[in-house]
């Protein structure tokens, strides 16, 4: 996996998340999407701290910036899911 990929999703990523102009006016969703379609938005400073940690918890050494971005990413996600319920 090359950088540009990284770059490209996390910018894909950031674009998707973003509110249309007519969810902003009315605060629902455009017709035909789904309010719960909605990915949670995290803060890129919270997922580079947790990533951080688990190439600190392996050493500084070995496995993948970007697995260990992906990671902290889907955990956190995973987390703000749980805590909606």
């Amino acid at each position: 996996m090359g950088t540009a990929w990284v770059a490209r999703r996390k910018q894909a990523a950031s674009v998707d998340s973003q509110p249309t102009a007519q969810e902003q006016a009315s605060g629902e969703p455009a017709p035909g999407m789904q309010s719960d379609a909605v990915e949670p938005v995290i803060d890129r400073e919270e997922i580079a701290r947790l990533a951080y940690s688990y190439w600190e918890a392996r050493g500084f050494s070995g496995g993948s910036a970007e697995e260990d971005w992906f990671r902290a990413e889907a955990e956190l996600k995973k987390s703000i899911a749980n805590q909606r319920r």
